[in-house]
């Protein structure tokens, strides 16, 4: 189970994190920009290749995964599934995780089980919640295999769910992490949940 840092080793971790990934985060920076400017119903699968693409294998460093024979014209397929979630997937960037009630959370269940199981039919569990993020950074949680394990969920649409219920009652509604969290969005120029996800990545790394 993950264990909460205190506010101090929060904002220690992910400070020194920036600094040792500054490009890295200049690549997240300008896909999530670049993504932003784009209609989701009227994303191309030239989009995918420029952007999605771009931030899933040059950033998050999928190429094997993605690189697979049965992933071939994935690029294609995930516009598709984009394009046809585009209303929801709209509504979803306009939300940020750490500011709507549980009863408007419990009532988005089925929109968020439907946009991540189809784009996870077309790249898998970890990349779909990449490729969520950028869309809806302030929305959506990324994870990998090590962080499912640190969080102990399963990788399916429950599992994701599940995973953004814990990010929400474990950081986003903690009053001792709600300051630091707020100070560095301000600070860092990045969303709440890509804090949370630079500290859960390097705690899920000596797993």
């Amino acid at each position: 189970m993950i264990r909460l840092p205190k506010p101090d080793e929060l904002e220690r971790v992910v400070e020194e994190h920036y600094r040792e990934w500054g490009i890295g985060e200049c690549i997240y920076d300008k896909c999530v920009e670049k993504l932003g400017k784009i209609e989701l119903d009227r994303l191309t699968e030239e989009d995918v290749k420029c952007v999605v693409r771009v931030f899933l294998v040059v950033w998050g460093q999928m190429a094997r995964v993605l690189g697979r024979k049965d992933r071939r014209g994935w690029e294609t397929r995930l516009a598709d599934a984009i394009r046809s979630h585009a209303d929801i997937l709209e509504r979803f960037r306009r939300m940020d995780l750490a500011r709507i009630s549980d009863k408007e959370f419990n009532k988005l269940d089925t929109d968020i089980r439907s946009c991540y199981t189809a784009v996870r039919k077309v790249v898998g569990p970890t990349a779909a919640s990449k490729t969520l993020h950028i869309i809806a950074p302030k929305f959506f949680p990324m994870w990998d295999a090590k962080i499912r394990k640190l969080y102990g969920v399963s990788d399916g649409e429950g599992g994701y769910v599940n995973f953004m219920h814990m990010i929400r009652e474990l950081w986003l509604k903690n009053s001792l992490l709600a300051g630091p969290l707020e100070k560095l969005e301000e600070k860092l120029g990045k969303s709440k949940l890509r804090i949370i996800d630079m500290y859960n990545w390097l705690k899920s790394k000596t797993l």
